[in-house]
């Protein structure tokens, strides 16, 4: 999986360590960038991963905040 640059829905749930029903409710509330083709979940990789560091940051940067 760590080559592939699109991710289906499931491969999401797996590589972030979530259940589907949290994928899909990520994916439908346009948390989780996403393109959708039909009724198909399509999670560009790179995206995906920005997503995630991006919210890495945000995080501790709000920690960082509360800890001052």
């Amino acid at each position: 999986m760590d080559s592939k640059m699109i991710l289906s829905a499931r491969e999401t749930a797996l590589y972030l360590g979530i259940g589907m029903n949290k994928t899909y409710e990520l994916l439908a509330s346009g948390q989780i960038p996403t393109r959708r083709i039909g009724r198909k979940y399509l999670i560009p990789r790179l995206a995906l991963d920005r997503w995630l560091t991006a919210a890495s940051t945000n995080k501790e940067i709000a920690h960082e905040r509360l800890h001052k």
